[in-house]
């Protein structure tokens, strides 16, 4: 039951898969069987169904934290001393923080 509801919940991208790789785009005038064995081989094709499949699979992921800001003053700073730069601090206009 579960795989109807999967199915269902996905009906776009079932659709999307049969039209690229079987060339049907009415789903829904197919013969039951006809159907089963068609959306059985859909995982394997590597379309719609199967990048979903393993985006279900994959674990949640929490979104990274959002980096902090750095006022402009320690940007100038950075810029004027660190090696990296070369001291292109000193030839940006930065506002003042």
């Amino acid at each position: 039951m579960s795989e109807i509801a999967w199915f269902v919940d996905n009906l776009d991208d079932a659709r999307s898969d049969f039209s690229v790789y079987h060339r049907i785009d009415e789903v829904e005038h197919l013969p039951a069987e006809r159907f089963a064995a068609y959306v059985r081989r859909l995982p394997v094709y590597g379309g719609a169904v199967a990048h979903r499949i393993r985006q279900d699979a994959e674990p949640a992921q929490e979104p990274a934290p959002a980096p902090e800001e750095m006022p402009w003053r320690d940007i100038r700073d950075l810029m004027r001393t660190d090696p990296l730069f070369m001291g292109q601090g000193t030839a940006v206009d930065i506002p003042a923080a």
